[in-house]
């Protein structure tokens, strides 16, 4: 009997050092925290996916040029293919301390300011985008006066003086109005 609980006891101990303990993007949330945060409710997550988000094609046009964004979704994690780069896409809380901003980010907002782009998810030293002149409107949004879902442009502000995006895209924005001018 010892040896059949000492066998037992070795098992769990083993099984409980192999698990996975990263945290991975799941199928089914549509708001995935990552950051330093968890999802207890007693904390407030440094980082987010966008919510809402979609396969779309963005174009952002120039006097005489245009340039194309493509959004992907994969489970729950907003990602774009530009150039044919890959790179995630999140809300980043603004301040050091998210936990003293809890209300910085609304599950289903009309638009997401403080936007990163980076080739590592929730990985603020790999941002190639993000500050405050970085945004994203969602293509659908759920207003809460309304209690209704709320269709819109698919809109992606980045700061167009930082590269690889041009800084001749008119003031660095990206839609899918603009879809139109792509060719047939």
């Amino acid at each position: 009997m010892k040896k059949t609980i000492g066998i037992l006891i070795a098992f769990l101990l083993f099984a409980s050092c192999n698990q996975n303990n990263t945290p991975q993007p799941n199928n089914n949330s549509g708001n995935n925290n990552g950051g330093n945060g968890n999802n207890n409710g007693n904390s407030v997550s440094a980082a987010h996916w966008i919510p809402n988000w979609k396969t779309d094609t963005l174009v952002g046009v120039g006097i005489d040029s245009f340039d194309v964004i493509y959004t992907l979704k994969k489970g729950d994690t907003s990602m774009i293919n530009y150039k044919g780069g890959y790179y995630y896409i999140w809300a980043q809380c603004p301040t050091v301390n998210p936990n003293n901003d809890p209300d910085w980010f609304e599950d289903n907002a009309k638009m997401y300011d403080f936007v990163c782009i980076g080739p590592r998810a929730f990985d603020t030293s790999s941002i190639i985008a993000g500050n405050a002149f970085c945004s994203v409107m969602p293509p659908r949004y759920y207003n809460k006066a309304y209690n209704t879902w709320h269709a819109q442009d698919f809109v992606l502000m980045v700061n167009p003086l930082k590269p690889p995006f041009p800084e001749w895209v008119n003031a660095g924005i990206y839609s899918t109005y603009y879809k139109y001018l792509l060719p047939h």
